[in-house]
């Protein structure tokens, strides 16, 4: 996916884009929890990312950016599970 991050700095600046993007039709990529109200009013699907493995913390050529190490799922017990892709329709 080719996408640039954008740090909103808020919960109320974070639905403020949401919004937006849905208003203008654009997709977003953003990390939500599910369920969601969200999910009931964007739609949209889980990014899926291949498994964690230990040596995508370390190195680079493991996961699916060669230049980028952390470009895998997280660990099953960690806090973020996979990103949401919403497509605003």
């Amino acid at each position: 996916m080719n996408f640039v991050t954008v740090n909103v700095g808020g919960a109320a600046a974070l639905w403020a884009e949401l919004e937006s993007t849905a208003k203008n039709n654009t997709p977003i990529v953003m990390f939500n929890w599910s369920p969601n109200f969200t999910d009931a009013l964007y739609g949209g699907s889980f990014v899926e990312l291949p498994a964690f493995n230990e040596k995508c913390k370390t190195e680079a050529s493991w996961g699916i950016n060669p230049d980028m190490t952390h470009d895998c799922g997280s660990p099953a017990g960690g806090y973020l599970k996979r990103p949401r892709i919403t497509r605003c329709l």
